[in-house]
C-alpha cells in the first residue's frame, strides 16, 4: 500500500475523460449540467480536493461529507395499463393520461467528485478487469490503441456503443444462418436478466479477484459508495448506482463465471453477452428433440428457479422469464425471417450515410412510429395484442429532423405546421414519457428553428402532466411522489438548457421570459427550487462555457473556445450572438477551454475557423499561410493533451 499515489495528472485525465464520456451520452443530458456546474469555478482546486481525498482514505472525513450528499433521481419507467388479460384492450393506452407510474429508473445524483473517482478506477482497475474479459463479452468495453493496448491518456474511454452493440447482435444471425446453409438445425436463445445492477450483491471478495495492484485502494471507495447508494435506495443488497462508470465495468465483470458456466454446458457456435442480455447459438442438429431446443432443457442447465432466479455460487441475479425467447431452425425449413432481419439492420445502418431529403422528412414521421404485436396472422384483427411506441424509430427520424435543418434548410412555415403536427401525434399522453430521453432532441430542433411558441407549448404541456405523477404501488407515499416529480422536471429543465444553449437569444424572446415565470407555481417551487429568469440564464452560460452543448450543430464550433465571454449559435445572424467582439485580439483560442474541451478538436476546425478569423475583418491570407497557422494551432493543442504537459504544468 506504501506505494499508493494518485497524482494530480491522474485526477485532471480521469475528469477529461468523465467530460468527454457525458458529452458522448445520448441518456446523459442531468449529467451534462451537473458537469458545467462543477467546471464553473476554481476546477483546479476542486481536482486537488478529489487527490486530497484519495490520499486520506475512506475513513476520513472529507470523504464521509462526499457520502452524505449521495441521492437518487427517479423517473417514470412504464405507467399502469388498462389492458385486461381475460381479454378486454385498450389499444390506445398510450395516449391516456395515466398518472399512475409503475416502475422507475433510479439514476445516482451525486457530488462530481465521485463520477471523477469512478473513472479514475475504471482506468487504473478496471482496466485490468477488461482485460480479463474475452472477446464474448461486447458491452461497456475500453477502447484500446492500435496495438490493443489500453488507451490511458485520449478522451475516448469506452468503445462505440452501437457498433460494439450491432456486431453483438450480427454475429449470431450470421452463424445461425451459416448453420442452415450447411445443413444443419440451429437454435438461437436470447436471456436477459431481469434489473441487473440492482438484483446484484456486491461483495469485497469480488474486488478482491480483480489481483493487486498499487491502486487497489481504490477498490474501497467504489465499494463505500454503493454501500451508502444501497442504503438510499433501501436495498439489503449493494447494487451496483446506474449513472457511474464503474458499474459499467463491474456488470461485465461480476457474470464472468456464469459466462464459462454457461459456454461449458451448452457448448454453442456463438456466445455473446451485451452487459445483461445474452444471445448464444446452438448446434441443434441431432438434439434427440427434433433438432429443436426446448424451454425445459434451457431451465435445467440454467439453473433457474420457477421465480427466475439463478442458482449459480454467489450470484444474486434473476432471469427476465418473458423476455427469455428460443428460436429453433430446422435444416429443411425456410430461414427467411432471419434473411428479413439481416436486410432490416442493413437498411437502417445506410439510412444515416446521406443527409435526408425533402421526401424523407415529409415520409417519415407517417412510417414506423407504433410496434403492433400480433399472436396470430397480421390480416386477423383478433390477433392484435397491444401497441407500443418505436423509441428507436422515433429517434432516429428526430435525428433526421435535426440534421435536415442545420445541414440542407430552415423548414418554411407550412413545413413548421406539418412537422409539428407529426411531432405532436408522437408526443400524445404518456408516449411523452416513453420518449423522456429524446426530449431534449425535439428542444433542440425546436430551438435551431427558432420555433418559440412550440418550446413554450411542449414545457407547458409536460409540467402539467409531470406535476400529476405518482407512484402506483404506493399512491400515498409523498416523498417518491415528489421525488419523481422533481426529477422529471429537473430533466426537462437540462434538456431545455442544452437545447437553448445553441440559440441563447431565445432567452431574450419575452414570450419564453414570461412562460417561465408565469409555470412558477407554488407546487412546482417546492420541487424545483426558486430558480428565476437569471438563475436559469447563468446555469445556461455556465454550460455553454463548458462546451457542452452539441458541437456538431453550431456552424464555427472554435468561436466558443476563444478567450472571452461569447454565445454563438448555429446560424450566422448577428442577433443571436449575444458579445460580437470588434478586435481581431478577442479571436484567440482560450487555453483553459482548450484543455477542458470534451471532444478532439480536428485540423479542418482549426482551417475553418482561422477562414472565419481573418476573413470578417476583410483580410485574406494564402492558402500556404492559413496552414501554417492552423499547424501552430494544431501543435499546441496536442501540447495541451500530452503527457508531458501534465507533468510539467501540475506535477
Amino acid at each position: 500500500m506504501n506505494s499508493y499515489t494518485i497524482s494530480y495528472p491522474d485526477i485532471l485525465v480521469a475528469y477529461k475523460k468523465m467530460k468527454s464520456n457525458i458529452f458522448y451520452s445520448n441518456n446523459s443530458t442531468y449529467y451534462k449540467v451537473k458537469c458545467a456546474l462543477f467546471e464553473r469555478s476554481n476546477i483546479e482546486e476542486k481536482l486537488l480536493n478529489i487527490q486530497n481525498i484519495l490520499q486520506l482514505g475512506v475513513d476520513s472525513q472529507a470523504w464521509k461529507d462526499i457520502l452524505k450528499k449521495i441521492t437518487y433521481f427517479a423517473l417514470p419507467k412504464k405507467f399502469e395499463s388498462e389492458d385486461d388479460k381475460s381479454g378486454y384492450f385498450v389499444f390506445n393506452s398510450g395516449i391516456l393520461n395515466n398518472n399512475k407510474v409503475e416502475s422507475i429508473y433510479y439514476y445516482i445524483d451525486c457530488p462530481f467528485e465521485i463520477h471523477v473517482i469512478s473513472m479514475l478506477w475504471v482506468i487504473k482497475r478496471g482496466s485490468i478487469i477488461d482485460k480479463q474479459l474475452g472477446p464474448e463479452i461486447f458491452g461497456n468495453r475500453l477502447r484500446k490503441t492500435v496495438d490493443g493496448r489500453l488507451s490511458e491518456k485520449g478522451l475516448s474511454s469506452f468503445e462505440m456503443y452501437f457498433i460494439k452493440y450491432t456486431k453483438w447482435r450480427d454475429l449470431a444471425i450470421e452463424k445461425s444462418i451459416q448453420l442452415h446453409n450447411s445443413g444443419r438445425s440451429s437454435s438461437i436463445i436470447c436471456l436477459d436478466f431481469k434489473d441487473y445492477y440492482h438484483t446484484i450483491d456486491l461483495q469485497k471478495s469480488l474486488f478482491e479477484s480483480i489481483g493487486s495492484s498499487p491502486y487497489s485502494r481504490l477498490d474501497e471507495y467504489i465499494y463505500s459508495i454503493s454501500s451508502d447508494y444501497s442504503i438510499k435506495l433501501n436495498k439489503s443488497n449493494r447494487i451496483l448506482p446506474i449513472g457511474l462508470v464503474s458499474s459499467n465495468v463491474l456488470g461485465n465483470y461480476y457474470l464472468k463465471d456464469y459466462d464459462k458456466e454457461i459456454v461449458k454446458k451448452f457448448n454453442p457456435v456463438y456466445y455473446g453477452r451485451y452487459v445483461d442480455d445474452i444471445i448464444m447459438v446452438i448446434d441443434s442438429t441431432n438434439t434427440g428433440d427434433g433438432d429443436r431446443i426446448l424451454p425445459k432443457e434451457l431451465v435445467s442447465k440454467l439453473n433457474i428457479q420457477s421465480s427466475g432466479k439463478i442458482t449459480h455460487k454467489e450470484l444474486n441475479i434473476t432471469i427476465s422469464k418473458e423476455k427469455m425467447k428460443i428460436y429453433n431452425f430446422h435444416a429443411k425449413d425456410s430461414i427467411s425471417v432471419l434473411e428479413e432481419f439481416k436486410r432490416n439492420i442493413r437498411k437502417n445502418s445506410s439510412e444515416f450515410k446521406f443527409l435526408p431529403t425533402d421526401e424523407d422528412i415529409e415520409s417519415s414521421f407517417d412510417e414506423n412510429l407504433l410496434e403492433i404485436n400480433y399472436s396470430d396472422s397480421i390480416n386477423k384483427l383478433r390477433s392484435l395484442e397491444g401497441i407500443h411506441t418505436n423509441r428507436y424509430e422515433i429517434s432516429k427520424k428526430i435525428s433526421k429532423l435535426l440534421s435536415y435543418v442545420n445541414n440542407i434548410k430552415a423548414p418554411q412555415e407550412h413545413d413548421f405546421e406539418k412537422i409539428n403536427k407529426n411531432l405532436e401525434n408522437i408526443m400524445l399522453g404518456n408516449r411523452l414519457f416513453e420518449i423522456q430521453f429524446y426530449w431534449e432532441k425535439i428542444l433542440t430542433y425546436y430551438a435551431i428553428s427558432a420555433n418559440v411558441n412550440a418550446i413554450i407549448a411542449f414545457v407547458n404541456d409536460l409540467l402539467d402532466r409531470i406535476v400529476h405523477l405518482k407512484y402506483g404501488k404506493d399512491l400515498n407515499n409523498e416523498d417518491i411522489n415528489n421525488k419523481i416529480i422533481s426529477s422529471t422536471i429537473e430533466l426537462l429543465l437540462c434538456s431545455f438548457i442544452s437545447a437553448v444553449s445553441l440559440r441563447p437569444a431565445l432567452m431574450k424572446e419575452r414570450k419564453i421570459r414570461k412562460a417561465i415565470s408565469n409555470i412558477r407555481t407554488s407546487r412546482i417551487k417546492v420541487l424545483f427550487g426558486s430558480r428565476n429568469i437569471s438563475q436559469i440564464q447563468s446555469i445556461l452560460k455556465v454550460f455553454i462555457n463548458s462546451n457542452m452543448m452539441r458541437q456538431s450543430l453550431i456552424t464555427i464550433p472554435l468561436l466558443n473556445y476563444c478567450n472571452y465571454q461569447t454565445y454563438y449559435t448555429i446560424t450566422d445572424n448577428e442577433s443571436d450572438i449575444e458579445y460580437y467582439p470588434n478586435k481581431m485580439t478577442h479571436y484567440r483560442l482560450d487555453e483553459k477551454k482548450m484543455i477542458y474541451s470534451p471532444r478532439k478538436i480536428h485540423f479542418e476546425e482549426i482551417m475553418q475557423f482561422i477562414e472565419f478569423k481573418y476573413g470578417v475583418f476583410g483580410r485574406s491570407l494564402s492558402p500556404e499561410r492559413k496552414i501554417k497557422l492552423a499547424n501552430k494551432y494544431s501543435k499546441k493543442y496536442r501540447i495541451f493533451h500530452s503527457n508531458k504537459y501534465y507533468e510539467k504544468v501540475y506535477d
